[in-house]
């Protein structure tokens, strides 16, 4: 197998070391953190990367020298070291025990911030991590590494309002028959007058029976055309009453629509209501905005020289040599320059060496032509070292890919969430929604909490260029059916009907006004009159004023609507007491002051 260490910037966010851990070609990988690194920002950061590494496995090693890191990592079960040269060292401890592969991991993408952060080596496969210590004071790498924590994970009665019953007959015939006694203080009404003939006594002498009969015709004729006479020419009463009708109302009340109740109950004044539940969904299309980039590091070889006749100078991997520019490479292995000769007479041969080098930085800035590394590490003399690469460097790149961020997805969630409200009038604009015979009042509805219609968690870190997303809500109306408003308002109406009094036919009114929504209530304001009547009974009041005198019988009369009361002769003062001499007529009742034609 071949090993890898990765080294990150200050910046480097947790995506882009998962990524540059899997493209590690072998399974063993060290992320090297700089002080202050954002990955080591939270313990969940190492969870994660534990948990990617072993995904794709590969074995995970966290190099920091910043304490506080290390513990961090170690919490989350991550093998963790001090710096570099301490992690090859255990690789070099172990590699003897396991020789699975002779090979070293090639030169796979490194990251490393402009710090300086300690060089490393190529380091040996095969051997397990040791968890945090210093080179001064670890011992054998054997240090047993934790594994990776878990994550945390009313219906109300209703009242039957029965027929009105007819009003009782107000005048009733007296029981004293129209020829029995006559009441006290009243005047006595005259009698007939009956004629008693003589009784002629016999006589022993014979009388002629003819004309005794004849006689006795004569006078009982006599007496009967006195009786017709007498009897036509007794007083004769003509009554004309036509009831009055009076006004009912108007009544001013409000009859409120109740979920709760299923039919209308006037007692309460309400009538039924329907709360209906509606879905609303909008959806949309939106770009991605969030930008995954990926870069590479330009390479290079280049060449050291030594002056130096005097000593051996070893210039250790990870020394950075640089361009006059500044632009920073980092020798990927150590190398050991031997002292130079001296050549006679007086010339001095230099030793020469060549060694791989890496950009520090990423992307094609690190791109640079050949002999354009010149500058040494720093603490080798300039004078008699020297550092030149004689090809270009090369293999710096940067690419951007589009994905999906949690600014993406929030920006799009409050996008719909705007236009939810609109779908919903539309919605209600649909009539299919509103049961049949109800009315729908779009003020009572209320939008629910809204939901997308996938979860948005998978979207984020998507690859792509664009993505849909939907939201959807149950949003809720009330629906009335007007119509047993009125029922209501005419039972409220009949109950104010006097218990004598008969309701005039055809004098409802019953006029709803605008319907009030307060909230969820929806109450509907009505104006109700009507017209009711007393209408006697003619033979009533006929017996009620057989033998009154004229004002008393008016008077009596009056309480029962309009009279016209005549008597014949113009010299007779009292009612007749025969019954066969009065005549009441009740006419069809009169319509209110306010509605007689002029």
């Amino acid at each position: 197998m071949a090993t890898g260490i990765i080294y990150l910037d200050v910046d480097d966010e947790i995506t882009s070391a998962a990524n540059r851990i899997r493209r590690v070609e072998g399974r063993r990988v060290a992320v090297v953190l700089p002080h202050g690194s954002r990955v080591a920002t939270s313990r969940i950061n190492f969870r994660l990367l534990s948990r990617d590494a072993m995904t794709h496995e590969k074995d995970l090693s966290i190099v920091a020298p910043d304490g506080a890191t290390r513990a961090l990592a170690a919490s989350a079960g991550l093998p963790v070291f001090a710096s570099v040269p301490e992690y090859e060292e255990f690789l070099a401890q172990t590699a003897a025990v396991d020789r699975s592969g002779d090979g070293g991991d090639g030169p796979g993408t490194a990251a490393r911030g402009e710090d300086g952060e300690t060089p490393a080596e190529p380091a040996e496969p095969g051997a397990e991590p040791v968890a945090g210590r210093s080179r001064e004071d670890r011992g054998p790498a054997t240090a047993d590494v934790a594994p990776p924590a878990a994550a945390a994970t009313g219906a109300a009665a209703t009242q039957t309002v029965g027929p009105r019953a007819r009003p009782t007959d107000v005048a009733t015939r007296p029981g004293t028959p129209p020829h029995g006694p006559t009441p006290p203080g009243e005047p006595v009404a005259p009698t007939r007058a009956f004629i008693s003939l003589p009784v002629i006594g016999s006589r022993r002498r014979s009388i002629p029976r003819t004309p005794v009969l004849v006689g006795v015709a004569v006078l009982a004729l006599s007496v009967l055309v006195a009786g017709v006479g007498a009897y036509a020419l007794l007083p004769a009463a003509t009554v004309v009453v036509t009831p009055r009708e009076v006004q009912v109302g108007p009544l001013n009340f409000s009859v409120v629509a109740d979920e709760n109740v299923t039919a209308p109950d006037s007692a309460r004044r309400v009538v039924p209501a329907r709360r209906l539940t509606l879905e609303v969904t909008v959806d949309d299309t939106f770009p991605a905005t969030g930008r995954r980039v990926e870069q590479t590091r330009a390479t290079a070889r280049v060449t050291f020289q030594s002056l130096d006749t005097g000593a051996v100078n070893r210039i250790p991997a990870g020394s950075i040599v640089s361009t006059e520019g500044g632009i920073r490479f980092r020798t990927l292995s150590a190398i050991t320059l031997a002292r130079a000769e001296i050549v006679p007479p007086l010339s001095v041969r230099p030793s020469t060496a060549m060694v791989d080098v890496r950009a520090v930085r990423p992307g094609p800035s690190g791109n640079v032509p050949a002999n354009a590394i010149t500058v040494v590490p720093p603490g080798e003399n300039p004078s008699i070292t020297k550092v030149r690469n004689a090809n270009e460097a090369t293999g710096g790149t940067r690419e951007e890919f589009p994905l999906i961020d949690q600014a993406d997805l929030d920006a799009a969630v409050a996008a719909l969430a705007e236009r939810l409200d609109g779908a919903l009038q539309e919605r209600l604009d649909d009539p299919s929604i509103a049961p049949e015979g109800t009315t729908i009042f779009r003020e009572t509805a209320i939008l629910g909490e809204s939901t997308p219609t996938v979860d948005v968690t998978t979207l984020v870190g998507v690859e792509t260029e664009e993505f849909e997303l939907g939201l959807t809500a149950d949003a809720t109306v009330v629906a009335v059916n007007p119509a047993p408003v009125a029922t209501v308002a005419e039972s409220l109406l009949m109950a104010e009907i006097e218990a004598d009094h008969d309701l005039v036919e055809g004098s409802t009114s019953i006029s709803p006004g605008d319907p009030v929504v307060e909230g969820q209530v929806v109450s509907f304001p009505v104006v109700a009159e009507a017209r009711q009547v007393l209408v006697p009974d003619p033979a009533a009041l006929e017996a009620l004023i057989l033998g009154r005198p004229l004002d008393e019988a008016r008077s009596l009369l009056e309480a029962y609507g309009d009279v016209e009361l005549t008597l014949w002769p113009e010299w007779a003062t009292n009612v007749p007491t025969i019954d066969a001499r009065v005549e009441v007529e009740v006419r069809a009742p009169a319509p209110p002051d306010g509605d007689r034609p002029p």
